[in-house]
């Protein structure tokens, strides 16, 4: 069956988004209101703007190849942790949200209601690093999210921490609801 093969497409797009990531990704002391016009004006915004196009196309490619259905399911899961591996190691890409949910666990950590006090009233240290839009905002996930955020601010040690442990976290929710699927499928 036709698949993406190690190191195909696949390999190559989450490589090279995972570079577009570290020249311009969400990093918590980037600008905010980036536009394509203004990342394609900065240092190294070309190079960028090309990773990150041809990363994404790649990765539809790869995705598409799948339509017929991959070779096994053994085959799926080491190929789905193959192509996430590089993005574990990059920084926030096309959304700066990480941040605010590293605020909004911040702010039950220190004891106040992520969804009474928004966290630009919470007093969140890193309120610098969540978009405008969301630093006014309470918190719009359940308990159980809040508590993961709260958990990672905590155990995270800082900003970096945190956004680390909410991806980890991110990363086990995903292969939770994958190991789910099969058992779904056949329902």
């Amino acid at each position: 069956m036709a698949g993406p093969a190690w190191p195909g497409t696949s390999a190559w797009s989450r490589v090279l988004l995972t570079v577009a990531g570290h020249l311009g990704g969400a990093l918590p002391d980037a600008p905010l209101g980036v536009t394509p016009a203004s990342i394609w004006r900065a240092p190294g915004g070309p190079a960028t703007l090309t990773c990150w196009l041809v990363g994404t196309a790649l990765l539809v490619k790869a995705w598409w190849s799948l339509r017929a259905g991959a070779p096994s399911t053994r085959w799926a899961y080491l190929t789905a942790g193959l192509w996430a591996l590089p993005l574990l190691l990059a920084p926030p890409l096309g959304s700066r949200d990480v941040y605010s949910y590293a605020c909004q666990g911040w702010t039950y950590a220190h004891g106040l209601d992520p969804y009474a006090v928004a966290v630009a009233a919470a007093g969140c240290p890193w309120v610098e690093t969540v978009a405008p839009i969301w630093r006014g905002t309470p918190a719009p996930y359940g308990p159980v999210f809040v508590l993961l955020a709260a958990l990672a601010v905590t155990l995270g040690g800082g900003l970096t921490g945190a956004v680390v442990l909410l991806r980890v976290f991110a990363v086990a929710g995903l292969l939770l609801a994958a190991s789910c699927l099969p058992g779904l499928a056949r329902a």
